[in-house]
């Protein structure tokens, strides 16, 4: 399976994550070399997007090409942490280069 984000999904994704970790007292957080393994070695998971949030926090999108299987993490910079805000099945990556400063995406 060929994967691709699909871009307005990805945005709205982007527009709640800053908001997450206050919404879920419970999130599941580690450091995050610890959260890129786990992924890694228990989902087939890399990082598939790796971006800013409009308040500056790093947001990544992990995902496995071959089963589908997606997650979104935000890092808490200051701590080292990463922080599972959402995952998924059935994923699909649609390819995209990237937008250049300045132009529409």
């Amino acid at each position: 399976m060929r994967f691709a984000i699909l871009p307005a999904a990805l945005a709205v994704a982007l527009s709640i994550a800053p908001a997450a970790p206050r919404a879920h007292a419970q999130m599941r957080c580690g450091p995050v070399q610890a959260v890129q393994q786990a992924l890694a070695d228990k989902h087939g998971e890399t990082t598939a997007f790796h971006g800013l949030t409009a308040a500056g926090r790093s947001f990544m999108l992990f995902a496995d090409p071959e089963d589908g299987s997606w997650t979104a993490v935000m890092i808490d910079g200051a701590r080292a942490l990463a922080c599972l805000i959402a995952a998924g099945e059935d994923g699909a990556l649609i390819d995209q280069a990237p937008a250049q400063k300045g132009e529409a995406s």
